[in-house]
């Protein structure tokens, strides 16, 4: 049996990944596991430009919520907006940056795997689809026509109007929630 799997940072999860989400689950046949990819400290150099590039999407300036933080918000944005069994086929997992961790990847997801890629010209996203595929993987390419981008729903974090428009109104709230309490324990 082969393991559908989505990666992405979601930083935070907005209205794009959920759109990705649904036309992967119209591909897919089996559970979709969406994983929620983290770093570790990255060790020595980097090997090429698209390690370079991996480690810069992992920077702490684009990387405002823990990985706790961010399954917390996915599974928030699942459940409001995917039907009973959609929702029922997409599982949220924690999962390690293949291209840092591929040996501790294969060993949490063995057996056959297929990679759910954005298609959206983006030479990273295509950077991602031949590096599983140079490792055996298969990669399904979705295409999606892109209505925002994780840098501008971080420049929106402190705007919950504005914010609401690219997240899930759950996942509006929940940050909203979150940065008023973090003000408030900072406030003498």
């Amino acid at each position: 049996m082969t393991t559908f799997v989505l990666p992405g940072r979601h930083q935070p999860p907005h209205n794009d990944h959920l759109a990705l989400i649904r036309a992967a689950l119209d591909v897919v046949p089996s559970p979709l596991l969406v994983g929620v990819v983290f770093q570790r400290a990255p060790q020595g150099e980097p090997a090429d430009a698209f390690e370079a590039e991996a480690r810069a999407q992992h920077a702490p300036e684009r990387c405002p919520f823990t990985v706790a933080q961010r399954i917390e918000l996915l599974e928030t944005a699942l459940d409001e907006t995917l039907p009973g069994r959609a929702r029922d086929r997409v599982r949220v997992i924690p999962l390690p940056r293949p291209e840092a961790e591929w040996p501790l990847v294969q060993a949490l997801l063995p057996g056959a795997r297929a990679w759910i890629v954005p298609d959206v010209g983006e030479s990273f996203d295509d950077a991602k689809a031949a590096f599983f595929r140079a490792r055996g993987d298969r990669v399904l390419r979705v295409a999606l026509r892109p209505t925002t981008d994780g840098r501008v729903v971080r420049s929106l974090l402190g705007d919950p109007e504005r914010l609401a428009r690219h997240v899930p109104a759950g996942v509006a709230r929940r940050i909203d929630l979150w940065r008023r309490t973090e003000d408030k324990e900072m406030t003498p």
